[in-house]
């Protein structure tokens, strides 16, 4: 059968770098014993009581359990402390025993051990969630067994709700992704449980602020649910939307947001443009601003990606981060057939950044396209290629690494070069300059096709 796989081992660490036990933080010890029964009745209690207890501090469970198991069966009602000291007894056997049969018997008994103790003492949703993730923890295996934690713990939260330990959410998330993953859960009912255990971890987190195991797993169970395969851009807008509405200015909610649309390569979603833009409103950064620009660009919509990529620009501080963010901003004048404020733009990206071919290509291809409207006659249009190619040289001694890429929009640019014939009907020979006029404005050398 197959096992609880990476997401279970995922959610593990946390706990376990965390220092939180599988289980839950382990409990007090309970207060003063309950029903010993009367006469010997009583006395045999008291004193198997006080002789495996005894025992059991020092962790010499072996000689315990005849003593606990006499409690067990004799004065359940005795003390809490049967049900605590006994979880512990039999996870140790279960942890060193080595035959599979016999551990098999032990957490048999472990669970036995759980529905004793709600019988005798109740508090079902809390021993329901230590329960659940005592058996997920000693048998993953099966899809049976993953089937029945779940229903535990699934029951665990819905008592306890905001108030289950971070253990239970963990592993009731960790059954809920091993089922989907089994086929036996849909992708609606991954979401569905996600939602549900979603905002009870927020207020956990808010009772406790100073609690970071409660984060860690929440942190966790976002990172497994958006890369589980179940989180889509309808589930997840259907689960965020009516949250944006009426807390338009979580900050906290809004990162979430656009962290799982991000997750799943979903930027482009309309929820999660509004999210970030609701963001960026709250907390600009550059890096806001570079996203929304990012976002908007791939839309086509030019003059909002410029907008942001201007934000960006104004925000940053390092250098090569800037220089990125000119050089995109100018793919986008270019986009907007700004081919001035594109080569401005792009010049600016290769002062901030050296040994970089592809402002320089930028260039060379917004001359290449201006050929048509920058010449009254064909000599003209074509004499556009040779800045075109005076670009791509400074391309090629920025970045000789690039040198592939350059050579063949060299050769296709040289080709458009007008030949010897033309030029001399025009009156220029090869050396000469030339200045290209238009919006390029640049001086050249005259260069003909042979």
């Amino acid at each position: 059968m197959k096992r609880f796989g990476l997401h279970y081992f995922g959610l593990l660490a946390v706990l376990l770098m965390t220092g939180l036990p599988l289980s839950a933080q382990e409990e007090k010890e309970a207060g003063a014993p309950g029903k010993f029964g009367t006469g010997q009745d009583s006395i045999d209690c008291l004193k198997n009581l006080s002789l495996y207890r005894e025992y059991a501090r020092h962790r010499n469970y072996k000689d315990a359990l005849p003593s606990w198991r006499w409690v067990y069966n004799n004065c359940p009602q005795a003390s809490k402390n049967i049900y605590i000291d006994g979880v512990n007894m039999f996870r140790f056997f279960i942890e060193n025993e080595k035959n599979p049969d016999t551990k098999e018997k032990y957490i048999d008994t472990l669970m036995m051990i759980y529905d004793k103790r709600m019988e005798m003492f109740g508090e079902r949703g809390y021993v329901l969630g230590r329960k659940g993730v005592d058996l997920l923890r000693y048998r993953r295996d099966e899809q049976k067994y993953i089937q029945e934690g779940y229903d535990i713990l699934g029951e665990s939260v819905r008592l306890l709700k905001s108030n289950s330990s971070p253990a239970t959410f963990a592993t009731y998330f960790t059954a809920t992704l091993s089922l989907y993953k089994l086929n036996a859960l849909s992708a609606d009912q991954v979401l569905s449980n996600w939602a549900f255990i979603m905002p009870l971890m927020e207020q956990a987190s808010q009772k406790n602020p100073k609690d970071t195991v409660i984060t860690s797993v929440r942190d966790a169970i976002m990172f497994n649910f958006v890369n589980s395969g179940a989180a889509t851009v309808e589930s997840l807008t259907k689960y965020y939307e009516p949250l944006i509405q009426s807390r338009p200015e979580d900050v906290k909610l809004l990162k979430e947001a656009t962290f799982a649309f991000a997750a799943i390569k979903e930027e482009e979603a309309p929820l999660n443009v509004q999210a970030s833009e609701l963001l960026y409103k709250k907390e600009p950064s550059a890096e806001s601003a570079y996203k929304l620009a990012k976002v908007f660009y791939k839309q086509q919509k030019y003059d909002k990606a410029a907008k942001y990529y201007q934000e960006a620009i104004n925000n940053e501080s390092n250098d090569e981060s800037k220089a990125r963010y000119y050089y995109e901003l100018a793919m986008v004048n270019y986009n907007q057939n700004n081919y001035s404020l594109a080569r401005t733009n792009a010049q600016t990206a290769s002062r901030l950044r050296g040994n970089w071919a592809d402002p320089f290509i930028l260039v060379a291809t917004l001359y290449a396209a201006s050929s048509d409207m920058c010449g009254g006659n064909e000599f003209e249009k074509k004499a556009v290629f040779w800045v075109a190619v005076d670009e791509l040289i400074k391309a090629k001694n920025a970045d000789p690494s690039a040198a592939d890429k350059i050579n063949d929009l060299l050769g296709q640019y040289s080709a458009r070069f007008p030949n010897t014939e033309e030029a001399f009907f025009n009156g220029y020979t090869d050396g000469q300059t030339y200045t290209v006029g238009c919006w390029i404005g640049q001086s050249t050398i005259v260069r003909t096709r042979k």
